[in-house]
């Protein structure tokens, strides 16, 4: 229902680091109206032009405060709020060039209301499943790259 607003198009831009082009970032929005504990996460998944980025080379950013893939687990205090921008920062020497993208983003999350896993098989989960989760939610745009 909210795909379409997942991908925010300011800010899609190269980093640096002093005169030299790191990598880029771009903003995102979680698409689920009741916000999320960041330690749910257990899916983000982004591709420029039908290139993927490993989860060690990249980093979220919420608010002032950034973590790497492997620290959103641990993040048990912090909230993500629905509408509020995130922004995914990726390793990638040289940057992107500049002009159209197709940028593709998925995030999957659990529900904070549901068990993490029923090793006494009182919830029904499916055979062999250690979790229910749904689906990631994703979506792509094309957008410009212009610094």
């Amino acid at each position: 229902m909210f795909e379409k607003y997942m991908i925010l198009t300011q800010e899609f831009r190269n980093v640096k680091d002093g005169p030299k082009v790191t990598g880029f970032q771009v903003k995102v929005r979680l698409p689920y109206y009741r916000g999320i504990w960041l330690s749910t996460v257990h899916h983000l998944e982004l591709k420029v032009d039908d290139e993927s980025f490993a989860r060690d080379k990249m980093a979220f950013l919420l608010g002032r405060r950034r973590f790497s893939m492997d620290e959103l687990e641990n993040a048990t205090n912090v909230r993500w709020f629905f509408g509020d921008p995130a922004t995914l920062i990726v390793e990638k020497p040289g940057g992107l060039l500049m002009g159209m993208h197709t940028l593709y983003f998925a995030i999957g999350w659990r529900h904070s209301y549901l068990p993490v896993n029923d090793p006494q098989h009182i919830y029904g989960f499916p055979p062999g499943a250690t979790a229910m989760l749904d689906a990631p939610t994703a979506t792509s745009k094309r957008i410009t790259l212009v610094s």
